[in-house]
């Protein structure tokens, strides 16, 4: 088997954490490339990176320089000559960490994006990941026979009731503050540092000062917006535009402390709005209406709302339509199953990486899946 790793937008964690011990695994059983641009906006491969992978099994290093190399991390200018060098490689799988979707399809072999593996409620692993059809396909599965549905869905059901109940024992978050009663739409914010290409894809505007700002413009006087920040905002970003843009709104919209989690604030809010990140598994968790700002697709159990107008509308008539509960479980158990996997589980190696580059959906592994979810969240009762 021949793989190539297609690594645009890799970060140093994401490479020393995550791909690391995959190339590791790989390199030991197939034939491994790595292909990918030279340092630029925190991600590519450089030196530092390289030295990190000298103990891996012979694999093919391309690094790619040149005044253009920039130009990967979103299109290339002049696609075509890194499709015909990756037609000469010619892998079976790629594996690719790139925001660019448009240049990988014409790469020959099956494509999976690597992408992060968490899924609400629950607290996971950094390191924990999967392999996508594509970048954000939120909530999307398989259709299951009815008894591997409630098989999962009973495994993970004792979980999943915890975390209800030992969220609902926390105090409520009053998302009016106190006010008169209006409309309350969460709006979780992501991670907007320079080294995040996939914003790229957002259809509103950037930065997230923007983003507020014109869905504030947007929503009428009874609606109130609250927003929570990404935490690795509050690490790596400046964030004096997005405090000024809020503070300029004239309290129609609340910027709630990092001490105040999106999962907290979800439960009393009466909608969310959300983009591409995960968040969208905590509205699927307590059941709320929910609207997506995206270019890729939603599952059609989340019952997504497309435009902000008429899912306000739906909220003030009390007919807005939201995720069920049962699918959102549901979800989150196949998820956890079959899909994420930790490259630094002492278990994994080449065989547990072929068989999922192979085979998407597997219940054989399902088992092996379940017992990795539940030494992460500590057990299941």
């Amino acid at each position: 088997m021949r793989i190539l790793f297609y690594l645009p937008v890799v970060t140093p964690w994401w490479f020393e954490h995550i791909l690391v011990p995959m190339i590791d695994a790989a390199g030991r059983a197939a034939e491994v490339h790595i292909l990918a641009p030279e340092p630029w906006s925190g991600t590519g491969i450089g030196n530092e990176q390289l030295a990190r992978a000298s103990n891996l099994p012979d694999v093919h290093w391309h690094i790619i320089g040149g005044p253009d190399h920039q130009s990967l991390r979103t299109a290339p200018r002049n696609p075509q000559p890194l499709i015909d060098f990756v037609g000469q490689i010619a892998p079976d799988h790629v594996i690719c960490r790139s925001a660019d979707r448009e240049t990988p399809r014409h790469f020959p072999g099956r494509v999976h994006y690597l992408m992060e593996g968490g899924v609400a409620p629950f607290q996971l692993p950094a390191t924990l990941v999967w392999l996508a059809d594509d970048l954000f396909d939120h909530g999307v599965m398989p259709t299951l026979e009815a008894g591997h549905r409630d098989e999962l869905a009973a495994w993970l059901a004792p979980a999943w009731e915890r975390h209800r109940s030992s969220n609902a024992a926390e105090p409520a978050v009053d998302p009016a503050g106190g006010g008169e009663p209006r409309i309350t739409i969460l709006m979780p914010l992501e991670y907007e540092h320079p080294e995040n290409f996939f914003l790229m894809h957002r259809p509103g505007p950037t930065p997230n000062s923007r983003l507020v700002a014109e869905l504030a413009a947007q929503l009428p006087d009874h609606v109130r917006l609250m927003v929570t920040d990404h935490p690795l905002n509050h690490l790596h970003v400046d964030r004096r535009e997005l405090h000024e843009t809020v503070a300029g709104l004239q309290g129609r919209v609340s910027l709630l402390d990092k001490g105040l989690s999106t999962m907290a604030v979800a439960r009393s809010c009466d909608g969310m709005i959300v983009g591409d990140s995960k968040a969208f598994g905590i509205a699927a968790f307590w059941g709320k209406p929910l609207c997506r700002s995206t270019r890729f697709r939603s599952a059609g159990w989340l019952d997504a709302y497309g435009d902000v107008g008429a899912f306000v509308d739906d909220l003030g008539a009390g007919r807005a339509r939201a995720p069920c509960p049962d699918d959102a479980l549901f979800f989150a158990a196949y998820h956890l199953a079959n899909n994420a996997f930790d490259p630094q589980a002492p278990d994994f190696d080449a065989e547990t990486l072929f068989e999922r580059l192979e085979r998407a959906v597997d219940s054989s592994r399902w088992q092996a899946g379940m017992a990795r979810a539940e030494r992460a969240m500590g057990g299941l009762q």
